[in-house]
């Protein structure tokens, strides 16, 4: 599994917007006090794929999906992601700051 890194803000947002509207369904959204402040996390699934976006005031944007799935990201924003980094233990769906 792959995490794509440092994705700003509004992009990161567009490509939830957009699997959105191309049939994922949004499973998880961290809804405490500092949501959408200092930290925001989403689960997007279909057809039993689970895909992590995690986000922070710091860092923007993450995405947490196979290398196939971050390659049909990639074709649908019409851009390559810059910062990538291996997770070999990768869970898909559950938060990086819920491991």
């Amino acid at each position: 599994m792959l995490l794509a890194k440092y994705i700003e803000t509004s992009l990161w947002n567009q490509i939830i917007e957009k699997l959105l509207a191309g049939g994922w369904e949004m499973t998880y959204q961290y809804d405490r006090i500092d949501a959408g402040i200092d930290y925001n996390c989403y689960t997007l699934e279909k057809a039993g794929e689970k895909l992590t976006f995690e986000w922070t005031n710091w860092d923007e944007g993450e995405i947490q999906c196979s290398p196939a799935r971050l390659r049909e990201i990639e074709s649908l924003i019409n851009q390559s992601f810059k910062n990538i980094e291996s997770l070999p233990d990768f869970v898909p769906g559950v938060p990086q700051s819920k491991r």
